[in-house]
């Protein structure tokens, strides 16, 4: 569920905090054991590590640029002020 978290934050702009958090989430749930309560996660201490969620950002924004084609995501831009009056 982080990882979907973090790959749809990461592929939006102007969510940086959230994206961050939901990283330090991943990050906890591992250190504190509550990630595997239900079930082992394979690789889950992997991908909540350093290398892991370096990884996750990288792979998310390669899909970005494959399908935006280079322009960024379309999904949820960021906030654009709106052009000044010409007078």
């Amino acid at each position: 569920m982080s990882v979907v978290a973090v790959a749809t934050l990461r592929a939006q702009t102007g969510v940086g905090p959230q994206v961050v958090s939901h990283v330090f989430g991943l990050r906890k749930a591992f250190e504190d054991g509550t990630a595997d309560a239900e079930e082992e996660v394979e690789g889950g201490k992997w991908l909540a590590s350093n290398e892991g969620s370096m990884w996750l950002l990288e792979q998310t924004d390669r899909m970005v640029e494959a399908i935006g084609g280079g322009d960024g995501s379309t999904f949820a831009p960021g906030y654009q002020a709106p052009p000044k009056a010409k007078l």
